[in-house]
């Protein structure tokens, strides 16, 4: 029998879902929180390329006895729901960013949940921007001149470009 040994992110023991969070420091009353017990993988996962970057979470109960305070589950499209580059979109979290001073990183978070407007940008837009394959189940979003995104790690550089990945 052939095993191997996923990476600690895999497992179910290190993630917390939080329902309502808004600040990143401090627990409030409105929030709810529960762990994750198992997490599904999508089949054709390819942690290289991130493509099919999908995964369900099995939490130890269920989400309808998390949604009775504030928090209310997201609306998605029908899978046939065809999204246009332009679409005007916004992106939530915490974010990370960066600071540079004399050659020396220092990564952050803000404390307060973060949202942001950005628009679709085209597969073929993207493709040229990096320079990789962005798959067709890739959403590319941001703006030619930057300043408006969703990166993980932003530079000193203040045309940063993001591919947000599989998120339909």
């Amino acid at each position: 029998m052939f095993s191997f040994k996923l990476p600690l992110v895999y497992s179910p023991s290190v993630w917390t879902v939080y329902l309502g969070k808004l600040l990143l420091n401090r627990s409030s009353s409105i929030e709810e929180v529960a762990r994750v017990q198992q997490i599904h993988l999508h089949q054709y996962y390819d942690s290289e390329s991130h493509d099919y970057d999908l995964a369900l979470l099995k939490l130890d109960r269920p989400a309808y006895a998390l949604l009775t305070g504030h928090a209310r589950p997201a609306c998605l499209p029908p899978p046939t729901h065809q999204l246009e580059p332009g679409l005007l979109c916004w992106v939530t979290g915490w974010g990370v960013g960066a600071m540079t001073l004399t050659h020396v990183f220092h990564a952050f978070s803000n404390n307060v949940l973060q949202k942001v407007d950005v628009r679709l940008v085209s597969e073929e837009a993207c493709v040229r921007s990096y320079g990789y394959l962005v798959t067709p189940r890739m959403l590319c979003a941001g703006y030619r001149s930057g300043g408006k995104d969703a990166c993980q790690v932003q530079t000193y550089k203040h045309n940063t470009k993001c591919l947000l990945t599989n998120l339909h």
